[in-house]
């Protein structure tokens, strides 16, 4: 996946970075058949259709999060329910692919549900199906909710084989959280999900290992 001139040049996120590399990390050992890894995604779907934001056994995975980005109260911060939701729909969309890892850096959502619309397409145009899944997501006013519609989209990118940014997801999912945010993130996914682009991230056939935040 090629990434754009202006994405290389915004600042690095530290939510991004360590969401990618947890997510690159654990593409390519489980496209390894590592056990551990197994297990470790094994873990992590076992809680995909939770509500929880951070299940209680999903914690050991932040073990090396940015402190920077923890949070100080009784419930999770937003970075941590991003991470770990972020963490959770890549284990549901790795799972059974050990040929090829699903994250795709510099591919995000919206795109990726693009092509996704067209892959199941009859007519060149988006398929139907797709833009309902992806306006019913558009309606979501808790994270729980969120939680339930992007688990659905997942299964349909894993099923088409269509990669995606774990690491800009989670950022999305973090602005997400924000009432004054929402509305720029829906809109950009919007934008990249309806409009025409460049860049396709199709899974090819044979393994392609690639691999400012408020808290």
């Amino acid at each position: 996946m090629t990434v754009t001139k202006q994405e290389s040049e915004r600042p690095p996120d530290p939510l991004e970075i360590w969401v990618g590399r947890q997510a690159g990390g654990l593409s390519t050992s489980y496209c390894a058949h590592l056990p551990s890894t197994s297990a470790t995604l094994a873990l992590l779907r076992s809680t995909s259709e939770t509500s929880d934001p951070v299940p209680s056994s999903v914690w050991p995975l932040l073990a090396t999060f940015p402190p920077e980005l923890l949070g100080a109260g009784d419930t999770p911060s937003p970075s941590e329910a991003a991470a770990a939701l972020a963490l959770r729909m890549f284990a549901y969309h790795q799972q059974g692919r050990h040929d090829a890892p699903v994250h795709a850096r510099g591919q995000r959502f919206g795109r990726a549900l693009r092509e996704l619309g067209l892959a199941l397409s009859q007519d060149g145009q988006l398929a139907p199906g797709v833009v309902r899944r992806f306006q019913a997501m558009g309606t979501a006013n808790e994270f729980g909710e969120l939680t339930w519609h992007l688990r659905q989209i997942v299964g349909m990118l894993r099923a088409e084989r269509v990669r995606l940014d774990y690491g800009l997801l989670a950022v999305d999912l973090r602005a997400w959280q924000s009432p004054e945010r929402r509305p720029r993130v829906l809109t950009s996914w919007s934008r990249a999900f309806y409009t025409p682009g460049r860049n396709k991230s199709i899974e090819p056939q044979t393994a392609d290992h690639e691999n400012g935040a408020t808290s």
